[in-house]
């Protein structure tokens, strides 16, 4: 998928009061459906119907499978897109796993979501209230506000399909010191997210993502996702749910939302954050 197919200009009709409609043209985000198909030796098996913005596709399948468990590295499996045209209503993405393929057959679990949709799509909360957190080691640093304040400062200057549409999310790794690891984008929270995972597994830097940024709200599949990953640190625009602050208490990570002009709500762990 080349950069321009993120987005794309349709045309609109504006009406403001006391004047006519007035034709125009505005900039849409791209959503597109990516169905994820397990190889099961020589057989594909649906494991997922993501609608997503069409890029990044590598990076969002592994973050997927790693918040999953069904893979621990990059070098587990191999991705192969399928062919697929404009014209196509959907496109394919084909799972291969190395080795010892039993673990696709093992943890199986079916999933058809939406852009916006991350645990409501899944048919029990078990898979996530029995995850050993964290699957890495959690730092144990201490924060100063004014390194976390300098990240969302800058984030206004890239998420650039967000500045274009106004329709998509973002996730944003960061190190200890705030130096930006990863921004990704996708029409969906979860996507979005999945997708900076995937580049993080791939270039092996889990180590280094201390502190995770995401826009809008703090859902427990978001919390999840951090944790998975070894953060210490989760902020977000939104606000949380009560079982994303609770996941977040239990597991020692310090969640932050509602920022607005240098406020911000912390919801667990404060001692973490130097002032």
């Amino acid at each position: 998928m080349t950069a321009t197919r993120k987005w794309m200009q349709r045309p609109i009709w504006t009406l403001k009061y006391g004047n006519a409609i007035e034709s125009t043209t505005d900039t849409i985000a791209v959503e597109r459906p990516l169905q994820i198909l397990l190889d099961d030796n020589g057989h594909y098996r649906e494991f997922a119907v993501l609608m997503r913005s069409p890029d990044d596709d590598a990076e969002l399948v592994m973050g997927l499978l790693f918040t999953e468990g069904l893979i621990h590295s990059a070098d587990e499996l191999s991705l192969q897109p399928l062919p697929s045209t404009d014209s196509d209503a959907i496109d394919r993405m084909v799972v291969y796993f190395k080795g010892d393929s039993t673990v696709a057959s093992t943890h199986f679990r079916q999933l058809a979501a939406h852009a916006g949709c991350g645990i409501c799509s899944a048919s029990t909360l078990e898979h996530y209230l029995e995850f050993a957190y964290p699957v890495l080691p959690m730092r144990k640093h201490s924060y100063h506000w004014g390194v976390i304040a300098s990240v969302l400062d800058q984030i206004e200057d890239l998420h650039t399909a967000f500045r274009l549409t106004g329709g998509t999310h973002w996730a944003l790794f960061a190190n200890a010191q705030g130096e930006l690891l990863t921004l990704r984008e996708d029409v969906g929270r979860h996507n979005a997210m999945d997708k900076a995972i995937g580049w993080a597994l791939a270039h092996e830097v889990f180590d280094q993502v201390d502190m995770v940024f995401v826009s809008g709200r703090l859902s427990f599949e978001l919390v999840h996702k951090a944790l998975c990953i070894g953060a210490s640190v989760m902020v977000g625009l939104g606000a949380p749910s009560t079982q994303a602050v609770d996941l977040a208490e239990q597991n020692g990570l310090t969640l932050m939302g509602f920022w607005k002009a240098q406020r911000i709500n912390i919801y667990t762990h404060p001692s973490r954050i130097q002032t």
